[in-house]
């Protein structure tokens, strides 16, 4: 039909951090390491790193970190919602200069 409105179905903008310290210490128990975790979860070493450094990652990635503990996604990640966050200021951001490029 020319000229009709769809419907999109609307995106879930989620970010899922880890907390830290909880899956540090699930790893120390049985003292695996970050490479052996993401090879167990088929997983890149990398993204293994990303989450123990704080960086955001994917629900896939979430849920099976989580799976491999057998703990609940909350026990283990912050999951935020992107559209529920005030937008970011532009004011306050320092522009570089000629000079300093």
């Amino acid at each position: 039909m020319p000229g009709a409105v769809t419907k999109r179905a609307r995106r879930e903008y989620l970010v899922y951090l880890a907390r830290r310290p909880e899956v540090r210490k699930l790893m120390a128990e049985p003292n695996i390491r970050p490479k052996e975790l993401a090879q167990e979860l088929g997983l890149q070493r990398n993204t293994v790193y990303g989450v123990l450094q704080g960086r955001e990652s994917s629900k896939r990635v979430a849920e099976k970190i989580c799976a491999y503990f057998g703990r609940p996604l909350e026990d283990l990640f912050f999951v935020l919602d992107l559209e529920d966050l005030p937008p970011a200021e532009t004011g306050n951001v320092p522009q570089a200069s000629a000079a300093s490029v």
